[in-house]
């Protein structure tokens, strides 16, 4: 490892305190942690990069993944998952009030009972499962990254990808991990949009996504209305009409659906 990495990365470590600090210091007593979660490439970003630019909200560059809080090695994960509660503490002791951090977790009953005896309020986001899809193969075909990059590019074409994700992937080794069918996915996620928690706020992606992404400016900020009430901050038309204009020109691979 370089020195250059090791110096760095203890700048951002500092950066990140700093901003912290800060953070806090300005917090009011009753801000709350926030959690936004969804299925993979479903508008997280979309969300996060709005909540981004508040001025009383911070970033905690937390992403909880289902592997890392789940009682189960069992494939696949997310029709497997099990929430350990103590190891999903440890991460959301990270997200303080006043922060934000994401996941893609799927909807369980004690996972919910507990996000909310912890005061989280979760921000669930919504999005029509041929444009998640779509944006889903563009975004694994061009992070070589990915632990299904190899196994989805060896498809032919966007097409045979987009079947593939649909119908599922078998596992076979460490580079083909496979992947449940989407819909079965989906089911595990689905409760989410049922739960009458109070901390429990659904966003339809195509509500927040503005004309930027082919919707409408004036659902987009009325999106952002509910996000800021949600989230037990000023909430009135001009406080969300200036969180619009400020995050209106945030890039996001999520925009994208097709050729899009």
């Amino acid at each position: 490892m370089s020195k250059y990495f090791i110096r760095s990365q203890l700048v951002r470590d500092a950066g990140l305190f700093l901003l912290q600090k800060v953070a806090l210091f300005r917090r009011s007593r009753g801000s709350t942690a926030i959690l936004v979660n969804s299925l993979p490439k479903a508008g997280t970003h979309l969300v996060t990069a709005t909540l981004g630019g508040h001025k009383d909200l911070i970033h905690s560059r937390i992403h909880i993944e289902l592997e890392e809080v789940s009682t189960t090695n069992e494939w696949p994960a997310t029709l497997h998952f099990e929430p350990d509660l103590q190891r999903l503490d440890r991460r959301l002791h990270q997200i303080r009030p006043g922060f934000f951090g994401s996941s893609h977790l799927p909807w369980r009953h004690e996972l919910s009972e507990h996000l909310l005896s912890k005061n989280i309020r979760v921000i669930y986001i919504v999005r029509n499962s041929e444009a998640r899809l779509r944006s889903q193969v563009h975004y694994i075909t061009e992070l070589k990254r990915l632990s299904h990059h190899k196994q989805l590019t060896e498809y032919a074409d966007f097409e045979a990808r987009l079947s593939a994700l649909r119908a599922g992937m078998p596992r076979i080794d460490p580079a083909h991990p496979g992947l449940a069918p989407a819909g079965l996915i989906e089911e595990e996620f689905a409760g989410w949009e049922t739960d009458s928690s109070e901390n429990i706020l659904i966003v339809h992606f195509e509500d927040l996504v503005g004309v930027r992404g082919g919707g409408d400016d004036s659902r987009r900020i009325e999106a952002i209305r509910d996000i800021l009430k949600h989230c037990e901050l000023p909430h009135s038309m001009n406080d969300a009409e200036e969180l619009h204009s400020v995050t209106l020109n945030r890039k996001s691979a999520t925009y994208r659906a097709g050729t899009i």
